[in-house]
């Protein structure tokens, strides 16, 4: 007997068909034209999409909690249609240690949906912590509260006693710059050059098996994949750029590239396999209001990701298999997750949209602690309906999540043919 039975527009084997999704106990065991059920949800014509899986977010918990927690950031993450998100080390304190990873855990049980920690990848990280931990983070260049570690050797000794899943933000100190009044300058001052160093360093000391986050041009996107690397790219070097009339707001690490360089990562984006995530960085509308050059770099977003995407869809600038595969599939398949698919043996992570209900953004609308979006304004069609493991957190487009309803996922080494 099954808990529950969904039926509407699936994204199955590749393509949009109509049939159900039958869930018990928090799975889907069977996925058929018609099952008969006593207990029943027909959306009709509307979309059903796996949950969304974000692999870069910054949820500033421990320590900097005027700006984020678990339970704002997860809440966002929920009624943006994202079930599973990975969240980043660079905390007060780091994510470095066995002691500072139990409690960015005590804290982390607040989430509403399911989650995965990643820890520090660093001089003073031990071994075992990436036992214990979802992925390791690698700052190869510095950025919020993160300081650089540019010894390859050393990594590659501790990711041969430790591997799994680590992503690797990549800029060449040697190529960043301090200053910078605007946008340009900000991004002459740390040039894609520098992601380019970076990952050819990292390449060149014989580190294989990496992602390298958020590749700012089709430039570092080539270069990344030259070397082997599984790649991702971020909803805001997607569309967004130096022209942006947004001052600080759009102030991110590594920047936001020129026009002509967002249209070719657009492009290139469309025919890659690399996933989508959002590096989800929020700070208070008073830190960047500020001089551009004190302003913290960080642009937020897992609430908006999916909804702008599917807008995207519906207006025929990206192909729904292209949105499933870039913000679903692929990061759950990098992550060794029974998530981001629908398919029999999977977790109940679901996603449904009503393309019909197409809307202007409004940040102050959104749930993140922040109450801003660097796409206000923009069409959006956010989830009439989200599921985490067959339970309700968005009904009927009102969320209905609970504190301590998500669950952590540990330490998992992806399939062999899954690894980048």
């Amino acid at each position: 007997m099954t808990d529950l039975v969904v039926e509407g527009r699936l994204f199955y084997g590749g393509s949009l068909t109509n049939g159900c999704i039958a869930i018990k106990d928090g799975k889907i065991v069977k996925v058929a034209k018609t099952i008969l059920a006593n207990d029943k949800l027909d959306v009709g014509r509307q979309i059903i999409i796996p949950g969304g899986v974000d692999l870069h977010v910054h949820f500033r918990q421990p320590g900097m909690t005027h700006k984020e927690d678990f339970i704002h950031g997860s809440t966002a993450a929920a009624c943006g249609g994202t079930t599973f998100y990975l969240d980043m080390p660079n905390t007060k304190p780091h994510t470095s240690s066995m002691e500072t990873f139990e409690k960015k855990i005590s804290l982390a049980k607040d989430s509403v949906v399911d989650y995965g920690i990643a820890a520090l990848l660093g001089p003073e990280s031990p071994p075992e912590l990436g036992h214990k931990t979802t992925a390791w983070k690698w700052y190869y260049g510095a950025s919020t509260n993160a300081t650089c570690w540019t010894d390859v050797g050393a990594a590659k000794d501790l990711l041969e006693k430790s591997p799994g899943f680590t992503t690797v933000h990549c800029e060449d100190p040697e190529k960043v710059a301090g200053g910078g009044k605007n946008l340009e300058e900000h991004s002459k001052n740390r040039p894609e050059q520098g992601e380019i160093n970076a990952i050819s360093s990292i390449a060149a000391g014989g580190l294989f098996g990496l992602n390298v986050a958020h590749c700012s041009s089709a430039r570092v996107l080539a270069a990344a994949k030259k070397c082997g690397y599984s790649r991702e790219i971020t909803l805001h070097h997607l569309l967004l750029d130096t022209s942006s009339h947004l001052g600080a707001y759009a102030k991110v690490n590594p920047p936001l590239r020129k026009k002509a360089d967002r249209a070719a990562l657009l492009e290139a984006f469309l025919m890659d396999d690399a996933v989508l995530a959002t590096d989800h960085a929020p700070h208070t509308i008073d830190e960047k209001e500020g001089a551009f050059e004190e302003a913290p770099a960080g642009i937020p977003g897992v609430e908006e990701r999916l909804p702008v995407l599917m807008a995207m869809v519906k207006k025929g600038d990206v192909p729904i298999e292209k949105l499933v595969s870039s913000c679903c599939e692929l990061p759950g398949r990098r992550l060794g997750l029974t998530k981001g698919r629908i398919a029999e043996g999977c977790d109940a992570d679901l996603a449904i949209f009503n393309p019909l209900e197409m809307e202007k953004l409004r940040g102050a609308n959104l749930h993140s602690k922040c109450m801003w979006s660097a796409y206000e304004g923009q069409d959006v069609i956010f989830p009439s309906y989200v599921f985490c493991r067959g339970e309700a957190v968005v009904d009927a487009s009102a969320f209905v999540g609970e504190r301590g309803q998500g669950r952590y996922v540990g330490h998992a080494v992806p399939p062999e043919e899954e690894r980048p």
